[in-house]
């Protein structure tokens, strides 16, 4: 064959078995440049209204690199929608065919020649899928789960303009609270974006990118002014509108420009959380060569 992309279904995930009381199934994925995955669970609504979103409650990648991604549930449907525009599929049937869809992209938009996950000479390539409880009135009927993984695919050399991946892992999730909150970045790699979820934003004024010293700042805003900034379209369909920031350092419509390297051993973000508790996660986006 030659160059170009190709969608490939994993031939032991076509809408695979899920036991009912299962918790995590560890996926082997090919020798191959991946530009994206495409993970659906689906099966038979409960029989009370089912709300089968979270039921995949977090994914992880490994390869031999470490864990190059890490997210939960509601996140990664935030960030495939801002890159995307639109959000992963989900369907709520009571007592019908009901489903959850996750899409995971490594570039900066689907089929990025320049950001792909190349997988064709690493000998550790897991994908590990949690899940919630799924069986219940309101998750799956009992014998009903299926899990099915699709990838889209660059088949050949790498292209010319290849620059690596991004990897996406959560830094940290600050419990209920007030006063500022500061969260230790991953050091080493170059800082593409960050995924910010806040809970209340009434009382959030500030968010800083910085060393722990505020020695270097790498990028500081307000709150308001940054969601007018970067989301011009609400990227969380699920609750409050504005709860998600994605704070983006690159250029979407040019090649990749200079990004901050956190070459420091004590990067943070820093948000002033102010007077009014509310809670906070943030999720790293690193350009990884």
């Amino acid at each position: 064959m030659n160059m170009g992309w190709k969608t490939t279904l994993l031939e032991d995930y076509d809408e695979k078995g899920i036991a009912d009381n299962q918790t995590l199934e560890v996926v082997k994925l090919p020798p191959s440049i991946i530009s994206s995955i495409h993970v659906r669970l689906s099966g038979t609504g409960g029989s009370e209204t089912p709300a089968v979103d979270n039921l995949i409650s977090q994914i992880k990648i490994k390869t031999a690199k470490g864990y190059i991604f890490d997210m939960r549930s509601a996140d990664m449907h935030a960030l495939a929608k801002a890159k995307t525009g639109r959000k992963p599929q989900i369907i709520n049937a009571t007592s019908a065919y009901s489903q959850t869809c996750h899409n995971i992209y490594f570039g900066r938009y689907p089929r990025d020649k320049s950001l792909m996950l190349n997988l064709q000479n690493d000998n550790v390539r897991i994908m590990e899928i949690s899940f919630g409880s799924l069986i219940g009135t309101n998750a799956f009927a009992t014998g009903t789960v299926r899990l099915t993984v699709t990838i889209d695919e660059w088949i050949g050399a790498l292209p010319s303009g290849y620059k690596g991946f991004f990897s996406q892992k959560e830094v940290e999730d600050k419990a209920t609270g007030t006063g500022k909150a500061t969260f230790e970045l991953f050091s080493g790699n170059k800082l593409a974006g960050l995924l910010i979820n806040i809970g209340t934003i009434t009382s959030v004024r500030q968010i800083t990118v910085s060393d722990k010293s505020l020695t270097t700042i790498f990028a500081k805003a307000n709150l308001r002014d940054l969601l007018n900034k970067v989301n011009s379209e609400n990227i969380n369909v699920d609750a409050l509108e504005t709860n998600y920031i994605y704070w983006i350092f690159y250029d979407k419509e040019k090649d990749l420009v200079e990004l901050p390297i956190l070459s420091m051993s004590d990067p943070v973000c820093m948000i002033e959380r102010g007077d009014t508790t509310t809670t906070s996660r943030v999720v790293q986006i690193d350009l990884v060569s």
